[in-house]
């Protein structure tokens, strides 16, 4: 069973929820996107579930500065697209974040994007080198049929050797 998550403010002005395990040793992470209703139930229960699999998960808000209706969000009616390098900054604030912290063997971070985010370790994975692991779920916006399969067998891969 894991740890109530800890609300968190990280990279100045990021907010998210951290889930730990409840073994204290330093353990692999896994910063988890959420899809495009923002951060909602379904991938805080995503990181719960890694956190009682032994690994601390952070569930970044990527729409934590966007100052729209979060309930016309939640529910659809409302959508929101940021640029790449304002959803980047939030991913390596929550990556650096991860590296730091005690719980974290830092040499085992993976990142998994959800639906609108799950292009991201595509996009992150190809600059940074400090990731373990990559996994995207969901639609892959831009890729050619052949090539997202190329990416997929790539991820699971990854994933499978984490």
């Amino acid at each position: 069973m894991a740890r109530d998550p800890d609300t968190l403010r990280f990279g100045g002005d990021c907010e998210g929820f951290l889930y730990l395990p409840r073994n204290e040793s330093p353990a692999g992470a896994v910063v988890i996107l959420h899809e495009r209703y923002g951060l909602v139930k379904h991938t805080l229960d995503l990181a719960q579930r890694l956190a009682r699999d032994g690994y601390v998960a952070l569930a970044p808000n990527l729409f934590s500065r966007w100052k729209g209706d979060e309930e016309a969000l939640r529910s659809g009616k409302e959508r929101v697209v940021l640029p790449d390098p304002e959803v980047a900054a939030v991913i390596d604030a929550a990556l650096d974040f991860l590296k730091g912290h005690p719980r974290v063997a830092p040499e085992r971070i993976a990142l998994m994007g959800v639906c609108q985010s799950g292009r991201y370790p595509i996009v992150i994975g190809s600059r940074r080198r400090d990731l373990a692991a990559a996994r995207m779920n969901g639609h892959v916006t831009g890729l050619i049929h052949k090539e997202r399969e190329v990416v997929i067998a790539v991820c699971n891969h990854l994933t499978r050797s984490y």
